[in-house]
């Protein structure tokens, strides 16, 4: 049930990411003006049908009202035809429309150098956003993904610390350092947001994936969910080496932060000081 329960919320996660992307934005406007000049095209060739049915009218020389001709000499009076008022409306809307998507198209291109930094990166180092004075668009579009990560997967990190006792704050900001807050390639075509790796040297195919070809050592895990990521960071941290951080308080993210650290959960002599970090800056410690 949960798993289930988290395929939703990270559905509704990517639907609310999706709608602050900028090329989804510049592809719904261009189905928009699709849609609309195929209207425009239909109106305009119902209009010259109209067109050739007045060209074989007369006008009425006191009311100049069209008078259908007939070869018929039927003295009952003849309806008098439906006039068909154009639409000049639905053509101005399809030059505006065009005119947004080029411009969204144009804005798209002008901020794609948001690819060239990573998605944590630039939120929890301002320093470094204002010494080489990054684009405050580039810094925006960067917290709203790790703000939409945050909101997506805090309910599953709450979730976890109830079960295995590993502090919320922790997991989430864990999952923000190791997946580049669901931007790396190992997250996005793995699932697989902890960078955990495959020790096994008789794994079915498919429940890893190696992204180095150095060594077995750099098999990396496959999961069909971000749910099941999540869970597997959770059995993970129930081995040996890890046990003395459960003697900590799940407040105590500075202790957590630095005990994962000794323990080996990476080999990045600063891994603790940047979870900290990342929990202070996003206020984690609140979740």
């Amino acid at each position: 049930m949960e798993k289930y329960q988290h395929q939703i919320r990270v559905g509704i996660g990517k639907v609310s990411h999706l709608w602050g992307q900028i090329w989804f934005k510049v592809f719904l406007v261009g189905a928009i003006v699709f849609v609309l000049i195929n209207k425009n095209l239909s109106l305009n060739l119902n209009l010259s049908k109209t067109e050739q049915i007045v060209q074989n009218q007369a006008l009425d020389p006191v009311t100049e009202t069209p008078i259908v001709i007939t070869q018929e000499t039927d003295s009952k009076p003849k309806a008098k035809p439906k006039t068909v008022a154009s639409n000049s409306k639905v053509a101005i809307s399809v030059f505006d429309f065009t005119y947004l998507l080029m411009a969204d198209a144009r804005s798209f291109h002008d901020n794609n150098r948001v690819n060239n930094f990573s998605n944590i990166g630039l939120v929890i180092n301002p320093e470094y956003v204002k010494k080489h004075k990054i684009d405050p668009k580039i810094v925006a579009e960067k917290q709203n993904i790790v703000t939409t990560y945050i909101k997506t997967y805090k309910a599953i990190a709450k979730a976890e610390e109830k079960k295995y006792g590993i502090p919320a704050s922790i997991t989430i900001a864990q999952g923000l350092l190791e997946s580049d807050a669901g931007g790396s390639r190992l997250a996005r075509n793995n699932n697989n947001h902890f960078g955990i790796k495959c020790f096994s040297k008789t794994c079915k195919k498919g429940h890893c994936i190696n992204y180095t070809d150095d060594s077995h050592k750099d098999f990396f895990r496959n999961f069909d969910s971000t749910w099941g990521s999540f869970r597997s960071h959770s059995l993970l941290l129930q081995k040996t080496r890890y046990k003395s951080l459960y003697k900590l308080k799940t407040t105590d993210y500075k202790g957590w932060s630095e005990g994962l650290r000794k323990a080996g959960y990476a080999t990045d002599k600063r891994y603790g000081k940047k979870l900290i970090k990342i929990i202070e800056i996003l206020e984690l410690d609140k979740l």
